[in-house]
């Protein structure tokens, strides 16, 4: 994974070989995560999220790790 600048979200290593997590399913629910703490709404289950396998998509572990730390910061590990 990369560092994000300044304003930008997380950045996943896309493979374009081998299958990884579909990336509209992150982008969506990360967008629904930035926007529940935004609007003080209701976090979703980060542990619940589930995203769909597709070539083109982001890397597996980035994704599952960035989501365990983001999990770990708003309180929701298991």
């Amino acid at each position: 994974m990369t560092q994000p600048g300044p304003g930008d979200g997380p950045r996943f290593t896309v493979h374009r070989v081998r299958r990884g997590y579909r990336t509209q399913d992150v982008d969506a629910f990360l967008a629904e995560v930035t926007a529940a703490i935004q609007g003080g709404r209701p976090m979703p289950s980060i542990a619940g999220a589930r995203f769909e396998p597709a070539y083109g998509g982001y890397d597996e572990r980035e994704v599952d790790d960035f989501l365990d730390e983001l999990a770990r910061a708003l309180g929701q590990q298991g």
